[in-house]
């Protein structure tokens, strides 16, 4: 099927089809939400039947959907399976999700012959593993300093932390994780992708490579697919470029010598949905919009807290986990039916009961937890470990009554989404993802707090954390119909002068004069000279 048989029979929009004619050497594709990237690469694949093509997919879940609709010439792959193939299997025996920091601490004897105060060994284990893990997301063969991770900020580390110590101490565990006889420190995914990576071997030969969401792709991951003899095209959207903690480095921005595209009307949502995502987009000073082409929907910013979408099924998504079991309780209580995505043994509370434990000075039986001297010593880790500090956050929210809410919970938890009332994620695990009706969380705050953006006098304020409004961009375009925006997003969410900015810098940026957005604030204007 040629290029224009596609366009004929499938009917592509003319920056799909600019797309599927293209046969430049490097191109970048920079997708809007929802705005058909993988429909897009299929028919790529589909005016090229001869070619061989690979799919590069970004997790397993992508991979089984593209295996699906993609045609016969393609193979579909993770970027992990090849580097499986040569290295992973021989650590089969010894592979894990993560490194644990005590594994790390007998394994280094690190409570021996270093200056570190009682009580902070475990963190000094945490930023070995820490460093490791930036290493592993990087280009060079052997840690330096500049992958070692420390808290300057914390008095104890900046005195007592030796850098050049981390930085030889994770080297060694690096050692001790290649070695294949050596089990007292696991291979984690990520190694034995740097272990490919680093020799620099083909996937196979392959006329052209398709490298989806490779907004996420942290150095190695990049180079893999710079390293292959293919035509490659580069797809994502860097406004969900939200994984910068596990070394992603938004790396469409970093390629070089390549053709540049754009896909921006999305199929998922209308244009009043639109109209919230490009808020967050103007925000951070994107330069590249969506349109909604969907049908119309409907935005709601309650003017009081505690509003929930009545009558129909719908998903509330959350900055972090803690909000996310904070709501969890609210609905468990109001006897809904509540499900949560990658279940909710996928969000790691299942250390709660032993961090519960010694709170309240009972029996303690994770052996991680043991390690530490007392529940402060465990407050003071948490606070450079995400998932503990969601768990101590619980416990001295809800205090003795934890337990009795922990049960509710899985009392009222059903395995099948489709079945439950309410469906609960992360903005994190909701990427990918869609649902007609969508709520957010007020943790959402540092993206939607009015003075964040703007000073009293309505002149715009440099918000640098553009993780953060990527992240709000991701959990606002996972609706299809129907947005609900938390109470506090109200002032920024409503202003007239933030939507009319919108609309024209949207409209310089795109090169277009009648936008949806443009002509829903005419409807509005003409309503209010009515009034």
């Amino acid at each position: 099927m040629s290029a224009s048989i596609v366009s004929r029979i499938l009917k592509p929009t003319p920056e799909q089809m600019a797309i599927i004619e293209s046969e430049s050497d490097i191109s970048v594709v920079n997708a809007g939400a929802g705005a058909a990237k993988t429909t897009t690469l299929e028919m790529f694949a589909k005016a090229r039947p001869n070619a061989r093509i690979l799919y590069l997919a970004y997790n397993r879940s992508i991979k089984e959907e593209a295996i699906k609709k993609f045609p016969s010439n393609v193979k579909v792959l993770t970027s992990h399976q090849p580097a499986y193939a040569v290295f992973g299997r021989d650590y089969q025996h010894k592979m894990a999700g993560n490194i644990r920091p005590y594994s790390v601490l007998k394994a280094l004897n690190l409570d021996r012959n270093r200056n570190i105060p009682s009580g902070a060994t475990m963190v000094y284990a945490q930023r070995i593993v820490q460093t490791v893990e930036k290493f592993l997301t990087g280009i060079e063969p052997y840690v330096t300093l500049e992958d070692v991770v420390i808290d300057h900020g914390s008095p104890i580390e900046r005195v007592h932390f030796d850098i050049a110590d981390i930085a030889n101490c994770a080297n060694d565990l690096w050692s001790i994780m290649k070695d294949i006889k050596d089990e007292r420190v696991p291979m984690v995914h990520d190694g034995y992708l740097k272990l490919f990576m680093l020799s620099g071997r083909q996937i196979g030969r392959y006329e052209y490579i398709l490298f989806d969401e490779s907004q996420d792709a942290n150095p190695v991951t990049m180079q893999i697919v710079r390293n292959q003899q293919a035509k490659k095209i580069f797809v994502g959207d860097k406004n969900q470029a939200i994984y910068k903690f596990r070394g992603a480095v938004n790396a469409m921005e970093m390629i070089e010598g390549a053709k540049h595209f754009k896909l921006t009307g999305s199929f998922r949502f209308g244009p009043e949905i639109a109209l919230a995502a490009n808020k967050m987009l103007y925000l951070k000073d994107s330069d590249l919009y969506v349109d909604g082409l969907a049908p119309h929907g409907l935005v709601m910013v309650p003017d009081k807290e505690g509003y929930q979408i009545a009558g129909e099924q719908y998903m509330h998504l959350t900055r972090g986990a803690f909000s996310m079991l904070e709501e969890a309780i609210k609905q468990a209580e109001l006897k809904k039916s509540i499900s949560f995505i990658g279940g909710v043994e996928g969000y790691r509370f299942s250390r709660l009961d032993d961090v519960y434990a010694m709170k309240f000075g009972m029996e303690v039986k994770d052996p991680f937890i043991k390690l530490f001297e007392s529940y402060d010593a465990l407050t003071s880790y948490s606070e450079s470990d995400r998932d503990m500090s969601s768990c101590i956050g619980l416990v001295e929210t809800y205090g003795k009554e934890l337990p009795a809410k922990l049960k509710l919970i899985q009392d009222r938890t059903v395995a099948d989404t489709s079945q439950a009332d309410v469906i609960f994620s992360t903005a994190h695990k909701a990427k990918g993802l869609e649902h007609k009706n969508i709520s957010l969380s007020k943790d959402f705050y540092k993206s939607f707090n009015y003075t964040n953006h703007f000073n009293p006098d309505g002149s715009r304020v440099n918000f640098h954390e553009e993780e953060e409004m990527n992240i709000a961009y991701v959990a606002i375009t996972r609706a299809k119909q129907m947005l609900v925006l938390p109470h506090d997003a109200r002032e920024l969410f409503t202003s007239d002068a933030l939507t009319r900015d919108v609309i024209a810098q949207k409209s310089i940026r795109m090169n277009m004069v009648n936008t949806p957005e443009l002509i829903i604030e005419h409807k509005k204007r003409r309503r209010n000279r009515a009034l």
